[in-house]
């Protein structure tokens, strides 16, 4: 699995390195949103009937389910979303954002919380791959399928060297 971890490694760091996020990422949307000034204005801009008062922050996050009777909301936040979408805007709302986005990844903290994130998503990964390796050998060994024919297919599916595949093969008969 080495030259398929390392590449996917690459991959994941070039998107998510802390020097390019931008506010389309949810981590540091988060955090730039932590200012009750920028959420307030934000808020508005999508809910522009409401007179909103003030932002509180009971959670960090929730997802929201759409009841099939709700009804919709116009969001008319076109600024906003040209500046997620990495479109440039004259809007002084998004040259705020933009400012808060720069002084966030300035933040030593906050880059160091969200690259702990990143190493526990890709140790996740790394664990989540592994068990399904070692599944799927079970499920074709509970279809007899021969073991020469499970090493061959393993190793062509997750792209792993004759070693990790016969790692693979040994751990799972010991299971």
């Amino acid at each position: 699995m080495k030259c398929n971890e390392e590449e996917q490694i690459n991959i994941e760091t070039r998107q998510t390195s802390w020097e390019e996020l931008s506010i389309s990422n949810d981590f540091l949307f988060g955090k730039v949103m932590q200012n009750p000034e920028l959420c307030k204005e934000l808020l508005q801009r999508i809910l522009p009937d409401l007179d909103i008062d003030h932002v509180e922050y009971p959670e960090l996050q929730k997802t929201i389910k759409e009841d099939f009777d709700a009804k919709g909301v116009r969001l008319d936040a076109k600024a906003f979303l040209d500046y997620v979408a990495g479109r440039p805007s004259e809007d002084t709302f998004v040259k705020k954002l933009k400012r808060a986005v720069e002084k966030a990844k300035k933040n030593r903290k906050w880059r160091h919380e969200y690259m702990t994130l990143l190493m526990r998503d890709r140790e996740n990964r790394k664990i989540g791959m592994e068990v399904g390796i070692l599944g799927t050998v079970s499920s074709l060994r509970d279809f007899n399928i021969p073991d020469a024919e499970i090493f061959q297919k393993i190793q062509e599916k997750y792209n792993l060297s004759p070693e990790e595949a016969e790692r693979y093969m040994k751990t799972e008969a010991e299971a």
